[in-house]
């Protein structure tokens, strides 16, 4: 079996390689910007009016420009956040770009061939800010992408793959003015399963009643689980007869889910409504009235408060 440790090691191991060739990187473009003002430097020293058509002042802006680029190119490397495929084209945009101010400051001192002042300076600069604005559209796509990802880590329980309680919430108060159904819903003796069979027992459970909540094709039903073996639900609509469809078909499915010892499961579910006018804590607080009612009631059975 490969150990933790060894794979931290391997992982620590490609980490610093790769910190060392963007520090190698990272001097080289030093080197190469210190070397190029101080060539640039000498040969300017061999130009008699360098204020005529403003020569010096265009040589300044490009190194400012050189100088930013080379900035924003040691900023990127120690960049974390950014996926693979966007740190390379930003990359390579950037060189490209650092590479065309680079051609047009030795042209501001010495007069370069036509090839090489126009054709390498508008082709390295087309293509790098090109690549820069690819590399940047798929750094925000795939930040979405992992910012949606994480959302619903934060909103989706792993185990039943339900809703949990801050997304049945946040999506209770879209509909505090709405005429809803409430049910609350509950595993009897799920404890002593658990303390019987062990929790991995009571998590196939929980994931079969996932499952059947999951499974249930009808519009304005929003499921989630609570917590533990505690489930709920709400339905947006003034037709109590969907409640009790609904209720029926919770209480005929767990019963197909067999236990070990091929005992079946059954539920206790609270039933409640309430009107527009009142307020989604009261129907909550009806429904686990009902619940505790259908409890009380031997169980395996659907009460209304």
């Amino acid at each position: 079996m490969f150990k933790l440790y060894q794979l931290l090691k391997k992982h620590k191991k490609k980490l610093s390689m790769y910190n060392h060739t963007k520090g190698v990187l990272i001097i080289t473009l030093f080197l190469c910007v210190f070397s190029n003002i101080c060539i640039s430097m000498i040969l300017f020293s061999d130009i008699k009016f360098p204020h005529e058509n403003n020569i010096l002042y265009k040589y300044l802006f490009d190194m400012l420009n050189l100088v930013f680029i080379l900035i924003s190119f040691i900023l990127l490397q120690w960049t974390k956040f950014l996926v693979k495929e966007a740190y390379v084209i930003l990359s390579v945009g950037l060189f490209l770009w650092g590479c065309s101010v680079l051609t047009t400051i030795y042209n501001d001192v010495s007069i370069q061939p036509i090839w090489v002042s126009l054709w390498i300076y508008n082709v390295f600069k087309t293509i790098g800010i090109l690549l820069l604005l690819t590399g940047i559209i798929i750094a925000i796509k795939k930040t979405n992408k992992q910012c949606n990802y994480f959302k619903m880590l934060a909103t989706i329980d792993d185990l039943t793959e339900l809703p949990n309680r801050r997304y049945f919430y946040d999506e209770l108060r879209k509909h505090e003015n709405k005429m809803l159904l409430f049910l609350m819903i509950d595993i009897d003796d799920f404890k002593k399963i658990n303390d019987k069979y062990g929790h991995e027992e009571g998590d196939r459970i929980l994931h079969c009643f996932g499952k059947v909540l999951l499974n249930y094709k009808c519009e304005n039903i929003f499921s989630a689980r609570l917590g533990g073996d505690e489930f709920s639900a709400f339905i947006i609509s003034n037709d109590k007869q969907k409640a009790v469809i609904f209720a029926e078909y919770l209480l005929n499915e767990i019963t197909k889910i067999i236990v070990k010892d091929e005992n079946h499961m059954t539920l206790s579910i609270g039933i409640a409504y309430k009107s527009p006018v009142e307020s989604n804590k009261i129907g909550l607080q009806r429904a686990d009235k009902a619940l505790y009612k259908a409890k009380s009631n031997n169980r395996n059975r659907f009460e209304w408060e």
